[in-house]
């Protein structure tokens, strides 16, 4: 089988300079879209959000640069013999010298590539999984909440704890004890019919298949959806909870720690809305 494409700022190459600061600091963005027979689900979304985020962190890209590189690492990808993956977009502010103070006119670094689609265990979709509630916390910061960038420690350090504890995936709360995600997907709580999911105006990310479900598959099913600040303590409150990835699709939550949490006949027909888009 051919190799997976990777691209660095348009030239077919895996290497970036040390000098680049997304590698130095962490100083840019990044989407992981999946595609599907060759077609990139959610994209508008993920373009929307990419864009958003270089636009809060002032890196200069525009629509149209993305979209070429989406559709060259596409391309590629389709003359390897893939027309279904994930497509990773990574942009950095570029190169820069040593220091904090990025320079005005670097250019940034736009990095793409394609993998394989993860198969998770099927049992996932349909016995849920367990969540860890992990120590490491999350860091409140406005002006970084909701964008996908690139300082992910945080991630890396809870997700050492889940793999050390045996759980499918964490739970993450910020340094105040708020719930705000899954280490790499969004979290959704149902309390009746109503539908309860964190609010990322403090940390976490904005995930574009929490903004489709609020926006599209909800409204459609005439399902409330109320997004708030849920705090740790609240989880005695909740019965059944359900974690949503563009990747993944919708996967139940069967425990978080020692608590079980149970079906509903309501997550299913949510799964089943969604995931005929994302995991088709």
């Amino acid at each position: 089988m051919s190799q997976l494409p990777v691209f660095v700022n348009g030239q077919a190459m895996t290497e970036i300079s040390y000098l680049d600061r997304g590698f130095n600091y962490g100083d840019g963005l990044f989407e992981t879209i999946r595609v599907n027979h060759g077609v990139p689900v959610l994209w508008s979304l993920h373009l929307d959000r990419l864009l958003s985020g270089c636009n809060r962190l002032g890196i200069a890209l525009s629509t149209d640069q993305v979209q070429f590189t989406l559709d060259q690492l596409m391309a590629a990808a389709l003359a390897a013999g893939f027309s279904s993956g994930i497509a990773k977009l990574v942009i950095t502010r570029g190169v820069g010298g040593r220091g904090y103070t990025p320079e005005m006119t670097a250019q940034p670094s736009i990095v793409s590539s394609w993998h394989a689609i993860p198969q998770p265990a099927m049992s996932r979709y349909s016995d849920g999984i367990s969540l860890l509630l992990c120590e490491s916390p999350l860091s409140r910061n406005p002006l970084l909440a909701g964008i996908k960038h690139m300082a992910r420690l945080e991630q890396v350090l809870a997700a050492r704890e889940v793999a050390q504890s045996g759980a499918d995936d964490g739970l993450l709360v910020d340094v105040d004890g708020y719930i705000i995600e899954a280490l790499a997907a969004n979290i959704f709580f149902q309390q009746g019919a109503v539908l309860h999911t964190p609010c990322l105006n403090q940390a976490g990310v904005a995930g574009t298949l929490r903004r489709y479900l609020m926006d599209t598959v909800a409204p459609e099913l005439s399902v409330p959806v109320v997004e708030r600040e849920i705090h740790y303590s609240e989880l005695a409150n909740f019965d059944h909870a359900f974690i949503s990835s563009s990747v993944f699709g919708l996967t139940p939550v069967s425990s978080i720690g020692d608590r079980p949490m149970s079906d509903s006949v309501l997550m299913r027909q949510l799964q089943t809305a969604i995931n005929e888009v994302v995991c088709e």
